[in-house]
């Protein structure tokens, strides 16, 4: 879960994208 956090936090544009498919 944390990295998942870092990774919107690094690119939130690209991070909003993938955080949707892995929903």
């Amino acid at each position: 879960m944390n990295k998942h956090l870092s990774r919107i936090i690094f690119n939130p544009a690209s991070g909003q994208r993938m955080s949707l498919q892995s929903i």
